[in-house]
């Protein structure tokens, strides 16, 4: 310590007070332990010098280190007793550790069945402490993990269906609003390969979605594959499984569950290289399976019906977007 420091400049400024404390004390029990001089020598006050020689009298040169700031007793802290219930209900009493409710789930139990009202954030805070949750995944991890699912995937055999709206796009608006274009567009994919089947529809219903399926799987069983191998996802769908509250399965249920089903919405056309595989869709269907022959990516797009025919495919005004129609 310079003669030009004081005992409080000296501790806020370093890492390690306990170190400095250190001299004051040696300096203290060489000196006839007085207080007074010690307090004058190191710039500091005698209650100062009084309360580190009563810590290192009482546990030696460890008293000198600074003691925790945190408060002994937090009195709105969650008591023992309702956090043995949160986790009891978090788990089902331990009977389900796999498949766990929620903290809003738990909030609304607890307030049912206890009488307990208590936030979602503090039910959330608990679970935590308790480390009965599913730390989430990362990027890599979910990469990871999926190129060991395809790793033991059989190549054309798991398909993913989905719908795209074609309204949407800019480009095409004013065709698909003048009924010139399809307004939906099916979508069958294999999750493997990349592979991709289209079918154009006007109309969103459960039977232009079992529509599009039959001519998909007869277009499979056409180049030799096993139909009931394959597997048909969907996104569960109004246009799929129809209205929650029929009393039977939708038309296009019927027709997918004769070939066990699942399916994936993406367009990955013939020539476009496949990101994951680094090949075209039909490059990975050659290496993978016994299928050389090119038409099988040439698969026309249905339109499906019963639909309202389609206007005249004139080309469209730019200025009024009628088509046919020629400003003088």
């Amino acid at each position: 310590m310079t003669p030009n420091e004081s005992y409080y400049e000296r501790v806020t400024d370093s890492r390690k007070p306990q170190g400095i404390r250190r001299p004051m004390i040696r300096f203290f029990l060489d000196h006839g332990e007085n207080v007074s001089y010690t307090a004058r020598v190191f710039r500091t006050s005698r209650p100062t010098v009084t309360k580190w020689v009563k810590r290192y009298k009482a546990h030696g040169w460890k008293g000198l280190w600074d003691l925790p700031q945190c408060p002994h007793h937090c009195p709105h802290k969650t008591s023992q007793d309702h956090r043995e219930l949160i986790a009891n209900l978090r788990t089902n009493h331990g009977r389900r550790p796999k498949t766990r409710i929620g903290q809003e789930e738990i909030q609304l139990l607890l307030e049912q069945r206890y009488g307990i009202k208590m936030s979602s954030s503090t039910t959330n805070r608990v679970l935590h402490e308790l480390k009965l949750t599913r730390p989430r995944r990362k990027k890599y991890q979910k990469k990871r993990h999926m190129a060991l699912y395809r790793k033991h995937l059989r190549p054309l055999a798991h398909r993913q269906v989905d719908v795209k709206y074609l309204n949407d796009i800019p480009q095409i608006y004013a065709l698909v609003l003048r009924r010139i274009l399809p307004k939906f567009e099916y979508t069958m994919k294999d999750v493997l390969t990349g592979t991709t089947l289209i079918c154009h529809a006007l109309q969103l219903m459960t039977f232009n979605s079992a529509k599009a399926i039959a001519p998909c799987l007869d277009h499979f069983r056409s180049h030799g594959l096993d139909l009931s191998q394959i597997t048909i996802q969907t996104d569960n769908g109004s246009e799929f499984i129809g209205s929650i509250t029929a009393k039977r399965d939708s038309l296009f249920t019927r027709v997918v569950e004769n070939f066990h089903g699942r399916i994936e919405d993406e367009f990955y056309d013939l020539e476009r290289p496949n990101l994951n595989l680094k090949k075209t869709p039909f490059q990975a269907v050659q290496q993978r399976t016994q299928i050389n022959d090119p038409h099988f990516m040439a698969f026309p797009p249905p339109l499906l019906g019963p639909h309202p025919p389609l206007r005249s495919t004139a080309p469209i005004c730019r200025r009024c977007l009628r088509p046919g129609h020629v400003h003088e």
